[in-house]
This record gives C-alpha cells, sequence and structure tokens, in this order.
C-alpha cells in the first residue's frame, strides 16, 4: 500500500481519537478484539491473498494489551488453545518483526510493523464475528473470523 495512504490512515486514528471499549457489536476496539481469533472466510482482490490462503487455510491471530498483535498461517489446525498459543509465541518470537494494531472509534483499524503503518482495514464485531473490510480506496476485501475458545 502507498505510503501516502498509510499517512492518511494515521491521520484518521488521530482525528477520531481513542477506540471506545465496547463488549458487543459495533466497531472494532482494543477492548472487545481483545484475545485468539481464527479465520472463518476470506475474499480479497488484492494480488497473491487468495493463493496463500488456498496454501494456507487455517488462521489465528491475537490481540493483547497495548495493541500487541500477532497472526499466524497454517496449513491444518492445532487442536487446543494451548497448541495455539504456543504457535502464535514461536512467530512473535521468530519473525523479526513487531505488529501493533491502533483502533479509532469509527472503526478504522490500522496495523503497525515496526512502528510504521502497514495496512488499513474497516473493522467490527457482528454477531460473535470480526468483520475486516477494506478502508475506502482500497481493493475490496472480506475477511471474517470468529474468536478462539
Amino acid at each position: 500500500m502507498p505510503r501516502f495512504a498509510m499517512l492518511s490512515f494515521a491521520a484518521a486514528i488521530a482525528m477520531a481519537g481513542p477506540a471506545l471499549a465496547a463488549p458487543g457489536d459495533g466497531p472494532c476496539s482494543a477492548a472487545n478484539t481483545a484475545g485468539v481469533w481464527e479465520l472463518v472466510s476470506i475474499r480479497a482482490d488484492e494480488p497473491g491473498v487468495q493463493g496463500f490462503y488456498a496454501e494456507y487455510p487455517v488462521e489465528y491471530m491475537r490481540f493483547g494489551a497495548g495493541g500487541a498483535y500477532i497472526y499466524v498461517a497454517r496449513q491444518q489446525p492445532l487442536k487446543s488453545m494451548a497448541e495455539i498459543k504456543a504457535s502464535l509465541d514461536r512467530a512473535d518470537a521468530g519473525d523479526g518483526l513487531s505488529y501493533r494494531a491502533e483502533f479509532a472509534r469509527d472503526g478504522t483499524m490500522i496495523i503497525h510493523r515496526n512502528g510504521q503503518p502497514f495496512q488499513g482495514f474497516r473493522c467490527s464485531i457482528k454477531g460473535g464475528q470480526m468483520i475486516w473490510t477494506e478502508y475506502p480506496g482500497n481493493l475490496p476485501l472480506r475477511r471474517v473470523q470468529r474468536r478462539v475458545k
């Protein structure tokens, strides 16, 4: 994504102010995304995304304190929450990158990589699912996750 677009995402976050904690449906926030999620479905027009998820259809992601964020994609599902958390911990320790999620009240979510804006989405919680869609002006996307229990 062009650097200009990332800077405009960052400006949108700054203008919207901090995310409000909301336990149920509504825009994503640090409070309502905290925990571990797994991919249900993804449809993306960005080149390479559909092919990647055809090869690695299982994905887990974790949101934590201070915007901490990590994900791992796999070919086969893991059997327990302990295995999922261990896999996420290994990915976090082994990739040499740091990720952080930042949320605005309007549902804008910016993923930072090594402190720099990396990707931006619209994010909401509906019926217990986290739904990411494209930020205006980006290629179409619909990504659905559910909380791992």
